[in-house]
């Protein structure tokens, strides 16, 4: 379990802003605005939470949405900005 509560609904919103920018690009105006801020914004809570081990392994099976979340980021990491790809 992961310490908080509103973690995987947390994923869902971020999966979301990926699908709208693979499908609007960094021209999407304000949406993508939003929608890149917001995934600065996850990947920034997600890296601390992994961190601070306030999260449970369980993230990191093959199809939880944090892991369909993490491989769809890696497609719109250059439109999000730099600085913003996971390492492996």
């Amino acid at each position: 379990m992961t310490e908080d509560s509103c973690f995987w609904a947390d994923v869902e919103e971020a999966l979301f802003a990926v699908r709208l920018l693979k499908q609007k690009g960094s021209g999407g105006g304000g949406k993508s605005s939003e929608a890149k801020n917001r995934l600065v914004e996850f990947q920034r809570y997600v890296m601390e939470q992994i961190g601070n081990f306030a999260v449970d392994s369980e993230i990191f099976l093959g199809e939880s949405s944090f892991m369909v979340w993490w491989k769809e980021f890696q497609g719109v990491a250059g439109i999000v900005g730099s600085g913003s790809s996971f390492q492996r």
